[in-house]
């Protein structure tokens, strides 16, 4: 049985070999898209919209009117 075993390896050490190389190759792969998945979901998103606001009001006829800045900032995003 172990001889067996032993021939099969001696024969196709090279084979062995190279899909050695490919596995470890394949789980560096799986675990830089893994962290790069995490990095995404942890990182901060928001969103925004700005408007400026004109106030007109019957007493104001005559004089300029004042501009105001209005800026909404919402996290849509998974960490408070």
């Amino acid at each position: 049985m172990f001889d067996a075993i032993e021939q099969f390896s001696q024969a196709h050490q090279y084979t062995i070999a190279a899909i050695s190389a490919a596995s470890t190759f394949a789980a560096v792969v799986v675990s830089l898209v893994l962290a790069l998945i995490a990095q995404r979901t942890n990182r901060t998103r928001i969103k925004a919209h700005a408007s400026v606001s004109y106030i007109d009001h019957a007493t104001l006829r005559g004089k300029p009117k004042p501009k105001y800045l209005t800026v909404m900032i919402t996290n849509v995003g998974v960490i408070p």
